[in-house]
């Protein structure tokens, strides 16, 4: 039965101290009567199974089986790259009464509470269907060159109609994962930044950004929760280099998300 919580899935394919103390940080910010926070572990690695069952923490284990399960075409015939949004769907298939999941890479830094952001959030931009960030539609002359618009690219819509987004952290609605499956069931496939947001976006389901400058950013909301840089997927929020968390502290930005923290 469908209900008002939601779930805050802090996805990870190994565990070391590192997750460990991000994920139990995230708990410690989020009050158990509004959220469940759970880890979502992608790994058969005996070792970390064992270990976060021993600091008994609360799970999800992905494994292949759940992931062939669901009868989608992956890009390529592994998760990463492109199909890191798979484990959040199986969790779906067994778990469908939230209202909203949030799907948040270990390597996500936020420079405030976490409470703060996922309420605003939940309090201000509750009817969207996606939340991500860098959401922008494919544009020749301004982000033209970005790879994977053109790289195995069968999401189903032409270039013109195609809008990516950057998902280290990012949130569904329940009807949104729902028609994301059947969608993807049908044999469309495409890198996740190019498939989740195209089609929602094409479907009529309502897109937004945690910040940035794009025409998806909701009103007030520019550059609130991360910084745009100059050029595609860059600002606070970027696929690299890493982030120190030395440098996160030195610039000083409250508020913002960071992505990705140093953690080797």
């Amino acid at each position: 039965m469908k209900t008002d919580r939601q779930v805050i899935l802090f996805a990870t394919h190994f565990i070391n101290d590192f997750v460990v103390d991000g994920f139990q940080r995230m708990r410690t910010e989020l009050e158990d009567k509004e959220f469940d926070v759970l880890m979502l572990l992608n790994s058969e690695e005996t070792s970390d199974i064992e270990r976060i069952s021993a600091l008994r923490l609360p799970f999800y284990l992905t494994d292949i089986n759940k992931i062939n399960n669901l009868r989608y075409t992956p890009i390529l015939n592994t998760l990463f790259p492109g199909s890191c949004h798979f484990p959040v769907l199986a969790f779906y298939q067994e778990h469908s009464e939230y209202s909203h999941y949030w799907f948040v890479e270990y390597d996500v830094c936020f420079t405030g509470r976490w409470s703060l952001l996922i309420d605003d959030c939940t309090t201000n931009l509750t009817d969207y269907d996606c939340l991500s960030c860098h959401v922008e539609r494919y544009d020749p002359q301004r982000n033209g060159c970005w790879p994977w618009w053109h790289k195995l690219n069968n999401v189903g819509y032409p270039l013109e109609r195609c809008v990516k987004g950057f998902n280290p952290i990012c949130r569904y609605s329940n009807r949104a994962l729902e028609y994301l499956h059947h969608y993807q069931q049908e044999g469309h496939a495409a890198h996740s930044e190019v498939m989740i947001t195209t089609c929602l976006h094409n479907a009529g389901y309502k897109i937004g950004d945690f910040g940035g400058t794009g025409e998806f950013t909701p009103i007030g909301w520019r550059n609130r929760y991360y910084i745009q840089g100059v050029g595609t997927n860059n600002g606070t929020m970027r696929w690299k280099p890493e982030f120190s968390a030395e440098e996160i502290v030195t610039l000083g930005s409250r508020n913002r998300l960071f992505h990705p923290l140093k953690h080797g």
